[in-house]
């Protein structure tokens, strides 16, 4: 089973957005990170390597893609998306909602929502809580535009970090598992430094993606946050 294209940014950026934690009671303004990202399915593999710079003051991501090829994504609060290709000098425009830099993984644990890692910004509803030994765990409803491709949501907590998360259909099918491991405190931010990712598509067809975070700086002064695309490159996706 494929997801719909908007569940497919919905999970992206749930994942993106279970990542950073608040800079409302820090001094931290901006950030930057690595990540290596392993994807395993139907036997083949993929790697992808990516520079993020992240400025909460002014609510912009810049990712720069460095492996298997160069390019850069460009996106703000207002869901507005840059994608540059620095060889071919060309560059992709959209807007979308769903790809504001307040659904990233980023966003969610420098503004603190680690709660619910912004489930409830996306509309989901809590519907249950218990525990478990040392796990806090939470149920999550979905909003009516997905509801029938999402029945429910299963949020893990370990001394009020998360630690896992899983999807389910209507019919109690698991579609997607997350583990969050190797948390590291950068001042009061816990970011964690692994995160595998567990999709299914059907009976016999899944992907196992793997996300490793390194070089994290809370104090970043890389030129990547004030990047401009150059004035000539040309525009292929017909917007301005």
């Amino acid at each position: 089973m494929y997801w719909p294209k908007k569940l497919k940014k919905i999970v992206l950026f749930l994942l993106l957005g279970t990542f950073l934690l608040s800079f409302k009671s820090t001094s931290i303004s901006k950030i930057s990170l690595s990540m290596e990202m392993k994807t395993l399915r139907n036997k083949k593999y993929v790697k992808a390597l990516t520079e993020v710079f992240y400025d909460y003051s002014n609510d912009k991501i810049v990712m720069h893609y460095t492996y298997p090829f160069e390019q850069m994504i460009f996106t703000n609060k207002f869901g507005e998306t840059k994608i540059y290709n620095p060889k071919n000098n060309t560059v992709v425009i959209t807007q979308d909602k769903s790809n504001s830099t307040q659904g990233t993984f980023i966003y969610h644990f420098l503004a603190k929502k680690i709660q619910d890692l912004g489930l409830k910004d996306l509309g989901f509803k809590l519907k249950d809580t218990k525990f478990e030994n040392q796990y806090m765990v939470t149920q999550w409803l979905p909003p009516l535009q997905i509801a029938d491709q999402i029945g429910s949501i299963k949020l893990v907590h370990k001394d009020y970090i998360p630690v896992f998360l899983e999807y389910k259909d209507n019919k109690l099918k698991t579609l997607k598992k997350t583990y969050y491991t190797d948390y590291k405190t950068y001042s009061d931010i816990h970011i964690p430094q692994k995160i595998t990712d567990i999709n299914y598509f059907g009976e016999k067809d899944s992907s196992i993606t793997r996300i490793t975070i390194s070089d994290v700086n809370i104090a970043p002064s890389s030129t990547y946050f004030n990047y401009t695309i150059p004035s000539d490159a040309k525009n292929i996706s017909g917007k301005k």
